[in-house]
């Protein structure tokens, strides 16, 4: 189940929720796949740091290993997610939190916004229109 999941993650051009994957699954092995089962795949992928989960959006998607991702770009209208490092942003909350006698385990940042493509799209859209 860990490799169907991962497969089915890797082939997807958007994270996906655990709900999700267990409908793509189902589809693909054309057998009905439990979300417990998946939640525990995802569990031991998460584990063994094959996966992420972009816990705002509640969607799981490959990590990507040449790099750490500190922030996450989010569109909101394609539903992509790029995964960034933001180093020297990171840097300056981790010295705010200990001015404030805490201790974080990890800073994630989230920026939402709109990817290029959507940007591109809609520019394509406004000239069809006004012709």
């Amino acid at each position: 189940m860990r490799r169907a999941v991962l497969i089915e993650l890797a082939a997807s051009p958007v994270p996906l929720s655990a709900y999700g994957l267990t409908h793509a699954l189902t589809l693909r092995y054309r057998q009905k796949r439990h979300a417990n089962s998946v939640y525990r795949s995802l569990w031991a992928l998460m584990t063994a740091n094959e996966v992420v989960l972009i816990a705002s959006w509640r969607k799981y998607a490959i990590r990507q290993h040449d790099r750490e991702a500190d922030a996450w770009l989010l569109c909101e209208n394609c539903n992509t997610a790029e995964p960034v490092c933001a180093a020297d942003t990171v840097a300056p909350l981790a010295l705010l939190a200990s001015a404030h006698d805490f201790r974080p385990s990890k800073i994630v940042l989230k920026v939402l916004g709109e990817c290029e493509s959507c940007r591109n799209r809609q520019r394509t859209e406004t000239v069809l229109v006004a012709n």
